[in-house]
């Protein structure tokens, strides 16, 4: 009897001493897929609300086990420094983290780089104003701030379709600024978003190991990168793939009706100021891997295509880079996120950056 209580206690230390050593190293595994953030976000120094980024600063992250700089130059970009003196056709392509940069290897091989490239350097100069976090209302902000300083003759928005009506919705004052990266601001989130819609917790102890998360994403084919049958739209306001649902609740609605003020704004305030406008609309990654374009549920082109039809209505010249994104993945043998990740590898900017050139040719630059 002894025995085998001994063989059973040491059967038990066996299966804690894996589960532990298991966590360990899920956890270190996690941290090398996630990556380190980017602690480059100060305070609007306008003091108007928002943030920008640092100036004269080089960062140097790892994603995915993928090198990744970060360059802020003097003006607070991830980008090469601009003429002191406007000698060219300025194109200011303003946007969120996709915009900045999320996460290509250098600014050189972002979206914004390889558009860049492709265009005539003695005739054209563009700068990268893009700033993790932004909804329509900080770029207005910005655009009124700083932008339109640099004297542009085309700005270029591009709105990410997994969170800009939220983050628009949320307001200037949505983030913290700690320790040069921003987190929620509880008391916005608690006064602008239903208990209904309000992200739900963890209710179980076992769902916070880490451990468990792994298992989860080894096993899940949107974190793997793969193809899958349709979306499971989430009732999370703060979820990408609510914003593709058909039927919006009232919640969506005002976050939708308010994005589409603040663009029309913008408009008015760039059309104000003899500047012409584009907008380019980039997929969440769900968008681009579910085979199911639409179900009685979903449809995979909202929330995009309010964005298209605001566009429409006002003669602005708009590109929609999810039927090229969807054809690309499933004609290549290529990711274009990084591993685990909603962050868009070299492969998926360079993609993005070709169409934008392709287009802004022939549709945008006079």
């Amino acid at each position: 009897m002894q025995l085998k209580s001994r063989k059973a206690v040491l059967l038990l230390i066996a299966i804690g001493f894996l589960l532990v050593t298991g966590e360990i190293a899920s956890r270190q595994y996690e941290n090398f897929y996630r990556g380190k953030m980017l602690h480059a976000k100060i305070e609007n120094p306008h003091g108007t609300g928002s943030h920008r980024l640092m100036s004269n600063k080089i960062f140097h992250l790892d994603v995915s086990g993928n090198p990744i700089e970060i360059n802020l130059n003097s003006d607070g970009m991830n980008w090469h420094e601009v003429d002191q003196t406007k000698v060219r056709k300025r194109i200011a392509i303003v946007g969120d983290s996709f915009t900045l940069g999320c996460w290509s290897s250098t600014y050189k091989s972002s979206f914004a780089g390889v558009f860049e490239s492709l265009l005539d350097p003695t005739e054209i100069e563009v700068m990268n104003f893009g700033v993790g976090g932004y909804g329509f209302d900080d770029i207005e902000l910005q655009i009124v701030e700083d932008v339109l300083a640099y004297d542009p003759d085309v700005v270029i928005l591009a709105s990410y379709d997994g969170n800009d009506f939220r983050d628009t919705y949320l307001g200037l004052q949505k983030y913290k600024i700690v320790n040069n990266d921003f987190v929620w601001n509880d008391e916005v989130l608690k006064e602008k978003i239903p208990e209904q819609y309000f992200p739900q917790k963890k209710h179980s102890i076992v769902e916070r190991f880490s451990l468990v998360r792994t298992l989860e994403d080894f096993f899940d084919p949107i974190k793997q990168g793969e193809f899958f049958d349709e979306l499971t739209i989430e009732p999370d306001f703060l979820a990408e793939n609510f914003w593709s649902q058909k039927e919006y609740p009232e919640l969506a609605i005002k976050a939708r009706d308010l994005s589409i003020q603040t663009l029309n704004s913008i408009s008015d305030k760039l059309q104000q100021a003899g500047v012409q406008f584009a907008i380019v609309s980039l997929p969440y990654k769900e968008q681009i891997y579910v085979n199911a374009e639409e179900t009685s549920v979903y449809d995979i082109h909202y929330p995009q295509w309010y964005v298209e039809e605001f566009a429409q209505h006002h003669a602005i010249p708009y590109l929609d880079m999810l039927p090229a994104l969807r054809e690309y993945v499933r004609s290549h043998d290529e990711p274009i996120f990084h591993k685990y990740s909603n962050a868009i590898n070299d492969a998926g900017h360079k993609v993005i950056g070709e169409q934008m050139a392709f287009w802004a040719k022939s549709q945008v630059i006079n």
